[in-house]
């Protein structure tokens, strides 16, 4: 598990570099135990991500995050 300050880094990195940017391409791995609760797939997971602007980043405890339109 990162400490919250890793993470906060990490959030720093991401506002810098990936706020503001379109995802052009997602490869996922079709993978039950990722994607079977949700009840989806990693093609749709993929297609959903897929041209996507990044709007933000955050945390929350040692968790972070990306907010997508």
């Amino acid at each position: 598990m990162p400490e919250i300050a890793e993470v906060a880094r990490i959030v720093h990195f991401l506002r810098l570099h990936l706020v503001g940017k379109t995802i052009k391409k997602v490869n996922a791995i079709d993978d039950n135990n990722v994607f079977g609760k949700a009840g989806t797939t990693g093609q749709e997971f993929a297609a959903a991500l897929t041209g996507k602007k990044v709007v933000d980043a955050g945390s929350q405890g040692k968790y972070f995050w990306f907010a997508l339109p």
